[in-house]
C-alpha cells in the first residue's frame, strides 16, 4: 500500500457502529428478551449474509444448504439466548471475522454509548471463559474491578454466593468461525453492587472475596490512566495503550503524552484490543514513521501554497526506538497498524500473532437490524489490496518476539509487556552504540 493512499474502509465493528446514532437502537430489557423466541431471526440473518457478504462464493460453503441444517436448532430453542446461540453458530460456518450478531444492550451500553462518553456503568473487568472455568482476561485501569485489587488471571469462584453462570452474563460479541474462547462481562446497571469471589491460586488459601461497585468508566478513560513512564536500566520507557481507534481521542492523547514526556528514550505502543477507524489508524502510524515524507503543493498551487507545502513537517514526530505489543485479541486495524509498523521498519512487534480479523464492514450495507432488537454484522469488503494484496484473514500477523503468555492464575503478571520493555530497552542501547554515545 502507497504511503499516500487513503484507508477509507471501516474495517471493524467498532468504527462501524460509531456511525449509527443511539436513536437507531432501542433497548430491551435482558429479562425480557430472554422471554420471547422468534425463531424467524434466524432465516433473518441467514438471508442478511446471502446479499451482504462480501465473497459470493461464501468461502466456499454451500450457503443454500446451511439454513435447512439450522432450522431445527431453531425451533427447539427455549430462550432467546440459545436461539441467538444457534444463530451464531451458523453465521460461523463462514469461518469469516467481522460476522456477529450482537445484542441491543451490548449495542447500546458499549458500542454505541461506550466509547462517547464516561457515564456508562461496569466493572472494568472481562472474564474468558476456559476448560477450569472464568478467568479475568483484563482489568480497565482506574475501574472499580482494578481499584478493588482484581488481577488478571484470577479465577472467578461465584458472583453473590452463585457459580458464575454464563446464561446470567453479558457475553461479548463472538466470531464462532475464528475460534477460540469467548469472554464475558458481569452485568450490572448505574448502582449495582456485587460481592465477587476470587481464586488468585489453585488452593484454598488463594482465595478472596471483594464488593464492587459499578460506576461509569471506558476504555478511552482507561487508556488515558494507563498512561506511563517505566524504567529500566537508566533508562525512560513511554507507555500508551490504545484500547480501541474508534475516534482520534487515543491517537491525540499519544500525541499529548509524548509531548509532555521530552526526555524518553524510547517507546512502547500496546497494540491489544478491538480496532476502529482505518484514518485514525494512519494518523497514529504518522507519529513514529520515520520515512514519512510531506506531501507535495497539489497542482495550481499559488506560490505561497507551495511554500507552505514545503515547510510542512515530515518524518515522524517521535524518531526514537519503538515496539509494539499484541496479542491474539489485537484485530482489524490493529492488524493494519502491526502490517505498516513492520513493512515501515518502524520497530519490533512482540508478542502474539494477531486475530487475523480482516474484513471490511461498511456502513450502512454491512449492519442489519433484525426483528428482535438485535443486529447482524456481515463483512461485505475484502481487505486485500489494503495490505498490498497480503491475505491477513484468517491468518494474523506473526511477532518479531514471540511471548508465551499464560492466562491461568497469572497474578496480575503481563509477560508481554515485560518482553516488550525488554525488546525496547536492547534496541535503545544498540541505537546509542551506532550514534557513538558511549564514552
Amino acid at each position: 500500500m502507497g504511503r499516500s493512499r487513503p484507508l477509507r474502509p471501516l474495517l471493524c465493528l467498532c468504527a462501524l457502529l460509531l456511525a449509527a446514532t443511539a436513536a437507531s437502537v432501542q433497548s430491551t430489557r435482558a429479562d425480557d428478551a430472554e422471554k420471547i423466541v422468534d425463531p424467524v431471526i434466524l432465516e433473518q440473518a441467514w438471508q442478511g449474509a446471502k446479499t451482504m457478504f462480501y465473497d459470493p462464493t461464501y468461502r466456499g460453503v454451500d450457503w443454500d444448504s446451511v439454513l435447512d441444517r439450522y432450522r431445527a436448532r431453531a425451533k427447539d430453542a427455549v430462550t432467546q439466548r440459545e436461539l441467538h446461540g444457534v444463530v451464531t453458530d451458523m453465521l460461523g460456518e463462514l469461518k469469516a471475522s467481522h460476522t456477529e450478531l450482537i445484542t441491543p444492550k451490548y449495542m447500546q451500553r458499549f458500542l454505541i454509548d461506550g466509547p462517547k462518553r464516561i457515564g456508562v456503568p461496569q466493572f472494568g473487568m472481562t472474564l474468558t471463559r476456559l476448560k477450569e472455568g472464568f478467568f479475568v482476561s483484563r482489568i480497565l485501569p482506574g475501574s472499580s474491578s482494578d481499584a478493588g485489587g482484581v488481577r488478571r488471571g484470577d479465577r472467578l469462584v461465584s458472583i453473590n454466593g452463585r457459580p458464575p453462570n454464563p446464561a446470567q452474563l453479558l457475553g461479548v460479541p463472538y466470531e464462532s468461525g475464528l475460534g477460540g474462547p469467548r469472554s464475558y462481562l458481569i452485568p450490572c446497571e448505574k448502582t449495582t453492587q456485587v460481592k465477587v469471589e476470587f481464586e488468585r491460586t489453585p488452593t484454598p488459601l488463594g482465595r478472596y472475596r471483594v464488593k464492587l461497585q459499578a460506576h461509569g468508566w471506558n476504555e478511552t478513560a482507561a487508556g488515558l490512566y494507563s498512561q506511563r513512564v517505566i524504567k529500566r536500566d537508566g533508562l525512560r520507557l513511554g507507555y500508551v495503550r490504545i484500547y480501541h481507534l474508534l475516534g482520534y481521542d487515543p491517537v491525540f492523547m499519544t500525541h499529548e503524552f509524548i509531548r509532555t514526556h521530552p526526555r524518553l528514550d524510547g517507546m512502547i505502543v500496546d497494540l491489544r484490543g478491538r480496532g476502529g477507524a482505518p484514518e485514525a489508524a494512519a494518523k497514529l502510524i504518522s507519529y513514529f514513521d520515520r520515512s514519512r515524507v510531506a506531501p507535495p503543493a497539489p497542482p495550481g498551487s499559488s506560490p505561497n501554497q507551495t511554500r507552505r507545502a514545503r515547510r510542512a513537517p515530515s518524518g515522524a514526530y517521535f524518531s526514537k526506538p519503538c515496539v509494539a505489543l499484541m496479542d491474539h485479541g489485537t484485530r482489524s486495524v490493529k492488524e493494519l497498524i502491526a502490517f505498516e509498523w513492520r513493512r515501515r521498519r518502524i520497530g519490533a512487534l512482540v508478542g502474539q500473532r494477531t486475530r487475523g480479523a480482516f474484513l471490511g464492514v461498511e456502513f450502512p450495507g454491512g449492519l442489519r437490524r433484525l426483528s428482535d432488537n438485535s443486529f447482524l454484522m456481515v463483512p461485505s469488503i475484502d481487505m486485500r489490496p489494503v495490505a498490498g494484496g497480503v491475505d491477513i484473514e484468517g491468518e494474523g500477523i506473526e511477532p518479531d518476539v514471540y511471548v508465551e503468555d499464560e492466562l491461568r492464575y497469572a497474578n496480575g503478571r503481563d509477560p508481554i509487556l515485560d518482553a516488550g520493555a525488554n525488546t525496547l530497552r536492547l534496541a535503545i542501547l544498540a541505537s546509542k552504540r551506532r550514534k557513538g554515545a558511549w564514552h
